[in-house]
């Protein structure tokens, strides 16, 4: 017998079912934790370089370049700035 066929035989046995997929599909629903917004940690570090009585230029050159050429060697590391 074909699925159709039992469901016309048999139309309180399938308002059944499909009331009792339709009920464990609303009991599931309420169960899901969903946030409008949710918390995601980014991964991320941030290097700070002061240098006092040094020019920006200087300290760019001098520091942060060799910092970010080590930081560079790291696995997983996809992308640097500095500001």
């Amino acid at each position: 017998m074909s699925l159709p066929r039992i469901s016309v035989r048999r139309p309180v046995t399938t308002t059944m079912i499909f009331m009792a997929v339709l009920l464990l599909g609303f009991i599931s629903f309420r169960m899901l934790n969903i946030e409008l917004l949710p918390s995601i940690d980014i991964p991320k570090i941030t290097v700070e370089t002061k240098a006092h009585n040094m020019p920006p230029e200087e300290v760019d050159t001098n520091i942060t370049q060799k910092i970010e050429r080590q930081l560079g060697t790291l696995p997983n590391v996809k992308k640097i700035t500095s500001i």
